[in-house]
């Protein structure tokens, strides 16, 4: 009777296997960088650092500098007057997610968000972003 319950068990674990989450690029992405947005606004800069690759902390070392980099040289980023995501894209092995942002002038940019899945949770690898003028958000 034991040996049938062991094998049960057994049966049980291999076909349902541990509860992970299932990746859900759609939704999952556009949470993290609105998570990051969030921690930019409020100046938490361990949590938005938290969201940025390996990669990516490993050129700038610390989270003061990384947040230092995107304050001065993001504005749009760092305080939004608002933000809009667009679209979804893959792309070798991630996604690009676009994004556009109106700074605080009312000036308008749209950036690209290039990420990674990193040990199951989607991280930021790098950020382009360029001007568009005449849009709305």
């Amino acid at each position: 009777m034991r040996a049938l319950f062991v094998l049960l068990a057994l049966v049980l674990t291999v076909a349902h296997g541990p509860h992970v989450p299932a990746q859900e690029p759609e939704t999952d992405i556009p949470a993290v960088i609105e998570d990051q947005i969030a921690a930019f606004k409020r100046n938490d800069t361990d949590a938005a650092w938290a969201h940025a690759s390996p990669q990516i902390q490993g050129l700038f070392g610390d989270a003061e500098r990384f947040c230092d980099m995107v304050r001065k040289g993001y504005p749009m980023v760092w305080r939004p007057r608002s933000y809009r995501m667009g679209e979804l894209e893959a792309v070798d092995g991630g996604f690009l997610q676009s994004v556009l942002f109106q700074d605080q002038t009312g000036r308008f940019f749209v950036a690209v968000y290039e990420m990674r899945l990193i040990d199951g949770a989607w991280r930021i690898d790098g950020v382009h972003v360029r001007e568009a003028p005449g849009r709305g958000v």
